[in-house]
C-alpha cells in the first residue's frame, strides 16, 4: 500500500525500529548524555568569562590538546567506517529483520497485531510480514546479523547511523584528496607536515572559538543587513497583503485553506529569495572590498566569522519572520471575520417551531454573505421544558457547517436571535490514523484494491457492490481517550464507471469489527462527499452493543470496515484518507509551526550561501545554494531511482523509453543497448543514492499544508526536521570555515 508520508516517533526515525532492543543502545544513550552535557558546561563557563576566548591554556598545550582531539576524531571516524562495513556485508536476517522492519514501516502501521493467532495475522498483513516481534529474541544467536544485536532490529533506517557514517566517509575522503595534493605539491614529507598542521590548526580553531566574539560578529551582520535594507522585504510582504485583500476570494469553497496557504507560501517565496540573496553577497563583497581585513586583523578566527554570519542573517530572517506571523495571523483572523444577519421574521419563526414541537430540521436560514448562508437548526434540551409556550424554550440554537465554519447563536430578550463570530474553521486537527488493507471482489485479503487506470497511484479502488473492501485496524482505543465515541473523518476519491445522477453521490458503509473475535457491526450508511472532509460519528453505544466491551479488543485494537454500496462504483482510499480525530490542538500554536519550518529553510539557505561565499562569488554562489536546494526536493526521487524502486528502471533506461515511447511496466528487449543501460544504471546508483542522503529534504521542512488543511503538524515531525537543519549544517559550517582559512592563508 503506497503511503502518502508515515509519521513516526522521533527516537524511532533517529536510532531505527527496534532501537531499544539493541545492547549498545544505553551506552549511547550514556555517550551523547556526557556530550550534551559537557558541552552544556563548556558553553557557561566560556559565557560567564571564567575562559574568556577558549581553554586557558598555552601555546604547545592548546596544539597537544588539539592534535590529540583531531586524530581522535579521525580514528573514531574510520572505526565507524569498518564497522558500517562489517554491518553492511552481514547476511539477511531469517527473523525480523531490518529490511522487513524497514517496510511495515514505511507502510505506516505497527505490526504488533501480528502477534495474535495466525489466521488473524494472515488478515492483518501479507504473509511475508506476518512475524512476531519476539522473533528476533529468539533468534539472536547465530542467526541474527551483528547490526541487529548491537543497534536493534531496523538499525538500518535510522538516520543517525545513516549521518555518522556518511559525515565519516566525506570526511577521510576530504582527507585522502588533501593528502594527495599535498603530497604531489610539496613532497611525501612536507605533505604529511602540512597536512598534520592544517588538521591541528582546524582542530583548535574550533575549540577555541568564543561565544563573546561569535556575538560581536553577528552584531555586525545584522547591522549590515539593515544598511542594505533588509526592509525592504517586509515592507513588500505588507504590500502583498493590501493588495491581496482585493483578490482572495472569502466566498471561495474553503476560504480558510485559500488565506492561511497565501500567507504561508508568500511569506516562503518572499524571505527565501531575499535571505538567499544577502548571504550569498556578504563575504564577497567584503573580501573584494578588503574590508574584511578590518575584521581579520582583530584576535577572531576564520571560524567566528562564518558561525558569526551564520546567525546573525539567521537571527535577522527570525526577526522577520516573527513580525510576518503576527500580521499574516491578524489578515487572516480579519478576512474570515464576518456575521450574519436573521430577520425579526426568521427569528421568530424559528422561535415558533422550536415552542410548538421542537422540530430539528426548520427551513429557516440567515443573510447571505460571503456567497453562503446557513440553516437554523434546534437542539431541545434532554430534560423537557416546562415553559409556557409564549416563553422561550429550553434547548440550543445553531447554525449548519458552510464552508467549513459555524457560528454561536445567542437569543435576546427582544426575541431575535444574535449570530456570532465564525467558528470551527481555525483548527489543529489531531488524527489517530490506522494501518489500511484491502480484500478483493471475492473477500480475500489482497495487499493492494484495485487500480482504475491512473498513473498517481497514491489512492487504491474497492468495488461497488462486491466482497471489496478497505479495512484499517487502530490501536490505542481506549474509554479514557474516547469517552463518547469515535468521531471519523475521511476524504474520498470516487471512480464512476458509469454516470448515473452525478449531483448525488456514492453510497457506502462503514462497520466496526473486533480484530480478536470478529464480531462485526454496521455502524452508518452514509453518501460520499468527494474532496471533502466527511465527518462520521461513531456512538458508544451501537445497537445495544458497547463499543468498547464488544468491538475493542484487550489490546485496544479496532477495525473499521468500508465498502462500497453502489454497483459499477469505486472508492479510493489510501492510508491517511479516514482516521480517527483523536482532539484539537491549538491553532496559534500549529500556526506558528508552519512559521517556524521556513525559519528552518531560511536556517538552511544561510547556511548554505554563507559557507558557499567562502570560496565562490556571490552570484555563482547564489546559483549554488539554489542549485543545492532544488536538488533537495527531489532527495526522495532520488533514493528510489537509485534503489530500482520506480518504474521505467534507472536514468539510461527512462531516458530510452522517453525516446522510443515505451512503456514503462513491460521489460525492454535484450540487446547491447538494454544491457549497457543497465550497466550505466548501476554505475549511476551510487551517486544518486549518496546525493539523496546528503542533500537535505527541502520540501519535507515546508508544513505549510497541514496548518491550512486543519491539521497539527506532529511535533515529532518537527523534532526530526530541526534535527536535520542542524545536522546538515554542521559540516556546511566546517566546510565554510576551512576554504575562509584557505583565503586568508593565501592573502
Amino acid at each position: 500500500m503506497i503511503v502518502e508520508r508515515y509519521i513516526p516517533d522521533f527516537l524511532v526515525w533517529l536510532l531505527g525500529p527496534g532501537w531499544q532492543q539493541g545492547l549498545l543502545f544505553p551506552w549511547l544513550l550514556y555517550l551523547v548524555g556526557l556530550l550534551v552535557g559537557g558541552g552544556l558546561i563548556w558553553a557557561v563557563l566560556l559565557g560567564a568569562g571564567v575562559l574568556p576566548g577558549g581553554l586557558r591554556l598555552t601555546s604547545q598545550q592548546s596544539h597537544r590538546l588539539a592534535r590529540i582531539v583531531g586524530y581522535g576524531s579521525l580514528a573514531v571516524a574510520l572505526l565507524v567506517i569498518v564497522l558500517m562495513g562489517i554491518l553492511f556485508t552481514q547476511p539477511p536476517q531469517p527473523a525480523l529483520s531490518a529490511q522487513e522492519t524497514s517496510k511495515q514501516t514505511r507502510s505506516g502501521g505497527d505490526e504488533k497485531a501480528a502477534q495474535s493467532s495466525a489466521a488473524e495475522a494472515q488478515k492483518a498483513t501479507p504473509p511475508e510480514t506476518g512475524h512476531s516481534e519476539s522473533a528476533p529474541a529468539e533468534s539472536s544467536g547465530s542467526s541474527a546479523g551483528l547490526g541487529t544485536i548491537l543497534l536493534g532490529p531496523g538499525w538500518t533506517e535510522g538516520v543517525f547511523y545513516q549521518w555518522v557514517g556518511v559525515v565519516s566517509v566525506v570526511l577521510w575522503g576530504i582527507l585522502l584528496i588533501g593528502l594527495l595534493a599535498a603530497v604531489i605539491r610539496h613532497g611525501p614529507a612536507d605533505g604529511l607536515k602540512a597536512i598534520d598542521r592544517t588538521i591541528t590548526e582546524v582542530t583548535e580553531d574550533l575549540l577555541r572559538l568564543s561565544p563573546r566574539r561569535v556575538w560581536a560578529l553577528a552584531r555586525l551582520a545584522i547591522q549590515e543587513a539593515l544598511r542594505r535594507r533588509i526592509v525592504i522585504g517586509f515592507v513588500l510582504f505588507l504590500l502583498g497583503l493590501l493588495f491581496a485583500g482585493w483578490y482572495l476570494d472569502p466566498g471561495s469553497v474553503n476560504p480558510t485553506r485559500l488565506y492561511l496557504h497565501f500567507v504561508l507560501t508568500t511569506t516562503s517565496y518572499l524571505m527565501l529569495p531575499l535571505m538567499l540573496f544577502l548571504s550569498s553577497f556578504s563575504l564577497p563583497t567584503d573580501i573584494r572590498s578588503k574590508t574584511i581585513h578590518t575584521v581579520v586583523t582583530k584576535p577572531v578566527r576564520a571560524s567566528e566569522i562564518v558561525l558569526g554570519r551564520i546567525l546573525g542573517f539567521s537571527l535577522v530572517g527570525a526577526g522577520l519572520l516573527l513580525l510576518m506571523s503576527v500580521i499574516s495571523y491578524i489578515f487572516v483572523i480579519r478576512g474570515l471575520s464576518h456575521t450574519h444577519q436573521i430577520s425579526a421574521e426568521m427569528a421568530a419563526e424559528a422561535i415558533r417551531q422550536a415552542q410548538t414541537g421542537g422540530v430539528k430540521d426548520m427551513p429557516v436560514m440567515t443573510s447571505r454573505v460571503h456567497n453562503h448562508r446557513h440553516g437554523i437548526f434546534w437542539r431541545p434540551s434532554e430534560s423537557p421544558s416546562s415553559s409556557q409556550p409564549d416563553q422561550m424554550p429550553q434547548g440550543t440554537f445553531w447554525l449548519s457547517m458552510e464552508q467549513g465554519h459555524t457560528h454561536r447563536l445567542t437569543p435576546q430578550p427582544d426575541g431575535s436571535l444574535q449570530v456570532g463570530p465564525p467558528e470551527g474553521n481555525l483548527i489543529a486537527r489531531v488524527p489517530l490514523y490506522g494501518k489500511l488493507r484491502f480484500l478483493d471482489r471475492q473477500g480475500n485479503p489482497t495487499d493492494k484494491g484495485i487500480n482504475v487506470g491512473e498513473e498517481w497511484e497514491y489512492r487504491s479502488y474497492i468495488e461497488g457492490r462486491t466482497g471489496a473492501a478497505a479495512i484499517w485496524t487502530f490501536e490505542g482505543i481506549q474509554p479514557e481517550r474516547f469517552p463518547n465515541g469515535l468521531l471519523v473523518e475521511m476524504t474520498l476519491g470516487v471512480f464512476r464507471s458509469w454516470k448515473g445522477e452525478i449531483e448525488q453521490g456514492i453510497r457506502g458503509s462503514l462497520s466496526v469489527r473486533n480484530p480478536r473475535t470478529g464480531q462485526t457491526e454496521e455502524v452508518l450508511l452514509f453518501t460520499s462527499k468527494e474532496f471533502q472532509i466527511d465527518s462520521h460519528w461513531i456512538p458508544r453505544q451501537i445497537k445495544g452493543k458497547d463499543l468498547f466491551e464488544h468491538f475493542v479488543d484487550e489490546r485496544g485494537r479496532l477495525e473499521i470496515i468500508l465498502r462500497c454500496l453502489d454497483a459499477g462504483q469505486f472508492f479510493g482510499v489510501s492510508q491517511a484518507d479516514l482516521y480517527l480525530r483523536a482532539g484539537d490542538a491549538s491553532f496559534v500554536a500549529n500556526f506558528l509551526k508552519g512559521y517556524l519550518g521556513i525559519g528552518l529553510q531560511v536556517l538552511l539557505v544561510v547556511g548554505l550561501a554563507v559557507a558557499l561565499s567562502t570560496f565562490l562569488s556571490g552570484p555563482v554562489a547564489m546559483v549554488a545554494t539554489g542549485g543545492t536546494l532544488l536538488l533537495g526536493f527531489f532527495g526522495d526521487f532520488m533514493y528510489r531511482l537509485a534503489t530500482g524502486k520506480t518504474y521505467g528502471g534507472g536514468p539510461v533506461e527512462s531516458l530510452i523509453r522517453l525516446v522510443t515511447q515505451e512503456n514503462v511496466i513491460s521489460e525492454l528487449e535484450p540487446s547491447p543497448r538494454t544491457t549497457a543501460a543497465k550497466m550505466l544504471d548501476q554505475l549511476a546508483s551510487g551517486p544518486l543514492w549518496a546525493m539523496s542522503k546528503i542533500l537535505p529534504r527541502f520540501g519535507e521542512f515546508d508544513c505549510a499544508n497541514f496548518v491550512a488543511d486543519g491539521f497539527d503538524f506532529p511535533t515529532s515531525m518537527l523534532l526530526a526536521n530541526t534535527a536535520n537543519a542542524l545536522a546538515f549544517l554542521l559540516p556546511v559550517f566546517v566546510l565554510g570555515y576551512s576554504f575562509l582559512k584557505t583565503q586568508e592563508l593565501t592573502q
